[in-house]
């Protein structure tokens, strides 16, 4: 992999454009998960970024699943395959948060509140958690907005990882 260059997520160009979006990810998927687990796939329908697809990896990008897909024929046409430049480019999230609550969602059945203080433990300003085991959801409460978005960005890619499996995290309205 070049120098600055993703270690998870691929930058796939020439997809169909006729297709609909929805389609293209679907089949993509398809094709996708016979080499890796796939985290996420975000294409645009903005004109100047149709026929492209940023697909995010829970694994690192090996040289197997590059040969596998660059100069692919997929849906009528050659895809071109490469490790994107930056991690999920499209819609990239702003790590500024103006809350100073996150919001954790899909929490596993064995995962504790205590388990989610000491994944949050080291970030400064932590104040509370409320814990809503039924729901599977926590809320991260933190003395500032700056120290929110400072564990907000921690979690670039929306995941907090766990030994007993993956919740998303997201700002608190």
């Amino acid at each position: 992999m070049g120098e600055g260059h993703s270690t998870r997520t691929l930058y796939i160009r020439n997809l169909n454009r006729k297709l609909p979006i929805r389609e293209v990810k679907r089949r993509l998927g398809l094709l996708i998960t016979r080499f890796a687990k796939i985290l996420k796939i975000k294409m645009s329908n903005k004109p100047k970024l149709l026929g492209q697809a940023f697909v995010h990896l829970d694994e690192e990008i090996t040289n197997e699943i590059l040969g596998n897909l660059d100069g692919r024929f997929f849906l009528g046409n050659v895809i071109s395959a490469c490790p994107a430049h930056e991690d999920m480019c499209i819609g990239k999230r702003r790590p500024i948060v103006s809350t100073r609550t996150l919001l954790i969602t899909d929490i596993p059945s064995p995962v504790t509140k205590g388990d989610i203080e000491d994944i949050f433990r080291g970030f400064g300003g932590l104040e509370g958690i409320r814990f809503i085991g039924v729901k599977s959801l926590a809320f991260i409460d933190f003395s500032t907005p700056e120290d929110a978005s400072t564990a907000y960005s921690y979690f670039a890619d929306g995941w907090v990882r766990h030994i007993h499996g993956n919740m998303k995290i997201a700002p608190s309205a």
